[in-house]
């Protein structure tokens, strides 16, 4: 009687194992080595993993993580990418004074012998000269411009404005060095035989001495010329004449 309860026991105890070990490799997805994963071992027989009795053991499968697109990098202005910004640039007879190329032209880098123009030059007084200051009132070098035209442009001076006198109408750029030594007659209008450099220092387009592109356009000649003393040079008035000037 004792041996047929054991037997029963033992029949049970087997059972439930049986269930136990059934229902745990039904529940496992993943099939691991035991020396990966301590508490599960790798029946031989079978390939299933098989839990130690008495301990126990987490199994984390890691989660697929879809990768999410980077977005495209937003430019910066003043960065490689973005909308150049626009920098006025020196005007040309300018352009090789700027020795590091920084788009203007500080003292140290003008000659030592012209810094009385660069002051002059110099608008705010930073010490540098700008695109602007350069080029608000069309200056060049050794001179001053006028009407777009610098001086390598303008026409040499022709003394006086005589051989001129049948282009009525017409204006001409000149490069002319002021003085106050000259024969002129009038003011505002010259006669065409007036000296050039000294109508331009009288009407206060130049200084004596001092170089720079003036405008002259011929003009029909009023009744008289007017005689007047002005920046230093006086004129002397004259009865009509055949054709006569204006200079700015």
């Amino acid at each position: 009687m004792a041996n047929r309860v054991v037997k029963c026991l033992v029949v049970l105890l087997l059972a439930k194992v049986c269930v136990a070990q059934e229902r745990l490799n039904a529940n496992l997805d993943v099939v691991v080595e035991s020396a990966q994963v301590p508490g599960i071992i790798v029946d031989p027989a079978t390939g299933e993993a098989v839990l130690i009795p008495g301990q126990a053991t987490v199994i984390s499968v890691p989660v697929p993580i879809t990768p999410q697109p980077v977005p495209a990098p937003i430019p910066v202005p003043g960065r490689r990418g973005a909308k150049p910004r626009m920098v006025p640039v020196l005007p040309q007879e300018f352009a090789a004074l700027d020795k590091n190329g920084d788009g203007q032209i500080g003292m140290y880098e003008w000659s030592r012998t012209k810094y009385a123009e660069f002051v002059k030059l110099d608008k705010n007084g930073d010490g540098f000269l700008t695109a602007q200051e350069l080029g608000a009132k069309g200056i060049s070098i050794g001179g001053r411009s006028r009407g777009g035209v610098s001086e390598k442009d303008a026409l040499p001076n022709p003394g006086n404005l005589s051989a001129y006198g049948q282009k009525v109408g017409e204006t001409l750029s000149f490069s002319v060095t002021g003085r106050i030594g000259g024969p002129i007659y009038g003011t505002g209008t010259y006669t065409t035989d007036s000296d050039l450099a000294t109508a331009a220092v009288h009407a206060g387009i130049l200084k004596d001495g001092e170089k720079g592109v003036v405008q002259v356009t011929i003009v029909e000649s009023p009744n008289q010329f007017a005689g007047t003393t002005a920046n230093g040079v006086t004129s002397s008035a004259w009865a009509s004449y055949p054709s006569a000037y204006t200079v700015k």
